[in-house]
């Protein structure tokens, strides 16, 4: 960083800033400029012709390549401030609120501990479950089905 004191030509920037927006040669943003032209249905082409350009300059007017100058300036701006009024930008949509977190219930420390240490009665214990009495098996021979 040097030792210049540089605040009389960044004021002077500033008020140069100011002036341009006051005068109306700051444009929108490029994708804006595209969100207007579309929104009104309007080609390239057609708004090249409105205003004495070729589309190609349109085209680098609308990527922030180039920027109007002079007359071409004031009647872009005119244009867009135009299709501005009818095509009002829309507004962002209000984020959700976040998602409420609701806590688990706590038990007390105590609780849990008498918990443990009483087993429940089951209704079905164990060992009721594994001693079941065996079905009897079907023969799979075919019944005998000779009358005479």
């Amino acid at each position: 960083m040097t030792g210049k004191n540089n605040s009389g030509g960044a004021l002077s920037g500033i008020e140069a800033l100011l002036a341009a927006v006051a005068a109306g040669t700051v444009l929108p943003p490029p994708v804006e400029r595209v969100r207007l032209r579309e929104a009104a249905g309007l080609t390239e082409a057609a708004v090249a012709q409105a205003l004495g350009v070729r589309v190609p300059s349109i085209k680098a007017w609308e990527a922030g390549r180039a920027e109007p100058t002079g007359e071409r300036l004031q009647a872009y701006r005119k244009l867009l401030d135009g299709l501005a009024q009818h095509y009002p930008a829309p507004v962002p949509a209000a984020p959700a609120p976040a998602p409420r977190t609701v806590a688990a219930p706590q038990a007390a420390p105590g609780l849990v501990a008498q918990q443990l240490a009483e087993p429940r009665a089951l209704k079905h214990p164990p060992a009721a479950r594994l001693a079941r009495p065996a079905r009897a098996v079907k023969s799979a021979a075919p019944a005998d089905t000779d009358a005479a």
